[in-house]
């Protein structure tokens, strides 16, 4: 009867021994795919600072664009009140002109 047994023993021993090495070879895999996905969360967060960052310098150019703009339109007003002096002077220059002229002759 101990003969039996023994055989037995030695089988599961040697399931056991298998299964143990498939779990080893799971294990290893599993160990691999998580480093892939570390790398992944790795490369995903510095894709995401570099994202922050292109927003920030964005939000930044067009506050800058819009300051450029106003600056823009501020002096383009001058230059139209200008022109619309320069325009008066011009009308006050000729008619000032015609007076002398009918004063001398």
């Amino acid at each position: 009867m101990i003969d039996p047994v023994e055989p037995s023993i030695s089988e599961l021993i040697s399931r056991i021994d298998m299964a143990l090495a498939e779990d080893d070879v799971e294990v290893a895999a599993l160990k691999q795919e998580v480093s892939a996905l570390r790398q992944q969360l790795a490369a995903m967060r510095e894709v995401e600072a570099d994202k922050s960052q292109a927003e920030r310098e964005a939000e930044l150019t067009l506050s800058q664009l819009h300051e450029s703009q106003q600056e823009l339109q501020h002096y383009f007003l001058l230059c139209q009140k200008q022109s619309e002096m320069l325009e008066a002077n011009a009308k006050l220059h000729a008619r000032s002109f015609d007076l002398l002229a009918g004063v001398i002759s």
